[in-house]
């Protein structure tokens, strides 16, 4: 399968395992994201009408010396997946999501017809942090909510049928207790963040358990305990979202 994500951190801190998880399952996946830090919405329209060459391209979860252009990305080859997403700060925010998402949206439909697209869904930032106290929230299930919303408006209107619930996942883990999930006040955690995110991917896209995937060479350690809890997160939320 060939994923591919138009995002910023947050797609990359998704996608880190992601490949790996499948090699794990004897799936084959090529995964490819388009990085650019704090990536909105209305940045990716603008680089699509300017067919800039202004994303860092990481393939199945590292870094490569590449620099490309949507156009670029989405030509080399027949896509079975692409996903889009806004900004973190921006998400909570329906009115920032259109008109940019829906000319991407119709761009990716005339050029790559095959491919089914999904809005990768972001999260909530740490509780009482700097960042999520400038947006009006205190914890992350506050941020998360008004950012669910706006994604599931965003799907509706664009007819988008596939939201990868990530951003739920991650707040079920932070209500669980589960920790560390962050690295700062917004990324994922190296670890325990990132093989959540992943997880979330795996069952969406290739449609099996995550809860059987033996993967775990994470690039900080989590114990069994925390990781089998992990997974039944996962397989939970993303049983309630498939559609």
């Amino acid at each position: 399968m060939n994923i591919l994500a138009i995002g910023n951190s947050y797609s990359q801190d998704a996608t880190r395992y992601l490949a790996q998880m499948a090699a794990c399952a004897d799936i084959n996946a090529t995964v490819v994201n388009l990085y650019i830090g704090g990536c909105s919405l209305e940045t990716h329209f603008n680089n699509l009408i300017a067919e800039k060459p202004s994303y860092a391209y990481e393939l199945n979860g590292e870094r490569t010396e590449r620099m490309v252009s949507i156009q670029e990305a989405v030509g080399e080859r027949a896509w079975d997946v692409i996903t889009m997403q806004q900004v973190s700060n921006q998400s909570v925010d329906y009115a920032t999501y259109q008109p940019h998402l829906g000319i991407l949206s119709a761009y990716l439909k005339k050029n790559a017809p095959a491919a089914r697209q999904a809005l990768h869904q972001t999260w909530g930032y740490a509780p009482g942090t700097e960042h999520i106290l400038s947006l009006g929230f205190k914890t992350p299930p506050e941020m998360f909510e008004k950012s669910e919303a706006a994604y599931r408006e965003a799907a509706d209107e664009t007819g988008i049928d596939i939201l990868i619930p990530a951003g739920r996942a991650l707040c079920k883990a932070y209500e669980a207790g589960l920790s560390p999930l962050y690295r700062d006040d917004i990324h994922a955690s190296l670890g325990l963040g990132r093989y959540i995110l992943g997880g979330v991917w795996y069952e969406i896209l290739f449609g099996k358990d995550f809860r059987e995937n033996p993967f775990s060479d994470t690039d900080e350690p989590i114990t069994e305990a925390i990781r089998a809890q992990a997974t039944e997160i996962v397989h939970t939320v993303t049983r309630a979202y498939k559609k």
